[in-house]
């Protein structure tokens, strides 16, 4: 009886410890597995943050490029306009002083009695006569020319002297081809007289102020007859 009690102790015995030795296992097992898996988190870990770290690298050079372009721009613009500034202001200096000397030959032309000043220009009216090649050259002394007209207004200016007098007009160039001393067409506003010009005998190629009475007042005449003149020079 005992024996077999004790048999059975013992196999009782020898059971707990085989569970005790399984559980072990596969508590070890369980541990081995969790070792392993924090193993491969750790290492995913690591490439995570190896990943994170070149793309925060990349990111950053992206950055310093764009930093450094902007910089670029900047200077180049900075000295673009700066040589843009100094240009600007050397044109300004050079206007200046052609103004100033403009002024200068203005003020010298006013002092003179016999110019006025009419619309941006001065005139000068001869007190003697001379022919028309004779009379131009004058204005030309006097760093202007024989007077061009160009409107109403600068034709009723002329006309007030009421006097026969050459302006610049001509067509010694071309037969019936009216140019003015700069070259200029006479265009088809005019100011000739009824029936002018009518190049009488074949010589008259010089105009003049004839009928100052009239705006209409031009006519056709031989350039060597002796005139007054008026000379007209342009502020510029």
């Amino acid at each position: 009886m005992d024996r077999l009690y004790g048999n059975v102790k013992e196999g009782h015995h020898s059971k707990w410890i085989d569970e005790a030795i399984y559980a072990n296992d596969i508590g070890h097992d369980v541990e081995s597995d969790n070792t392993v898996y924090a193993l491969a988190g750790h290492a995913g870990l690591k490439v995570n943050t190896k990943r994170s770290c070149r793309a925060a690298a990349l990111f950053l050079g992206l950055l310093c490029l764009l930093l450094l372009a902007g910089l670029v721009a900047l200077v180049f613009l900075y000295t673009r306009d700066n040589s843009n500034w100094k240009t600007e202001r050397v044109h300004l200096q050079t206007s200046l002083a052609e103004e100033k000397d403009q002024l200068n030959k203005t003020l010298a032309l006013q002092s003179q009695e016999k110019w006025i000043y009419f619309r941006r220009s001065f005139y000068y009216v001869s007190s003697t006569r001379k022919p028309w090649n004779e009379s131009r050259w004058d204005c030309r002394q006097k760093d202007a020319d024989l007077v061009i007209i160009n409107n109403d207004e600068e034709q009723e200016f002329v006309r007030r002297w009421k006097t026969r007098m050459w302006i610049g007009l001509s067509d010694t160039e071309k037969e019936g081809t009216w140019t003015w001393v700069d070259g200029s067409p006479l265009g088809s506003q005019s100011y000739w007289a009824k029936s002018e010009p009518n190049d009488a005998k074949g010589v008259e190629d010089c105009a003049e102020i004839h009928s100052y009475d009239e705006q209409q007042s031009w006519n056709d005449a031989p350039c060597q007859n002796e005139k007054d003149w008026i000379c007209e020079r342009r502020v510029k």
